[in-house]
């Protein structure tokens, strides 16, 4: 597999979510990715990554999304208000 070819979703591109995002941009996977704070969305685009426009984008397009969130209430809340975007076969590892 040519990993070039699959992008990984990042939610919450905050301290944590950076320091993975230039971990899997470095090993050469694309990163989509998606933060309340636009200003994290710049320096996500400035290491070579993708923003996304919400959670839903970023669900929708990848087939492993990381959620880098404060803590496991804000990801399953995350995940309930994007139900729709959520598909059988695909991988959501949350950090916290």
């Amino acid at each position: 597999m040519n990993n070039k070819n699959k992008s990984i979703g990042l939610i919450g591109v905050g301290l944590l979510g950076t320091a993975i995002a230039d971990r899997l941009l470095t090993s050469g996977w694309p990163v989509r990715g998606y933060d309340l704070r636009s200003e994290r969305l710049d320096l996500l685009v400035a290491a070579g990554g993708e923003a996304c426009t919400g959670a839903a984008e970023v669900l929708d397009g990848c087939n492993t999304t990381v959620l880098s969130l404060p803590d496991s209430s804000v990801s399953r809340d995350v995940l309930s208000r994007n139900a729709g975007s959520l598909r059988s076969g695909r991988t959501i590892i949350d950090t916290h």
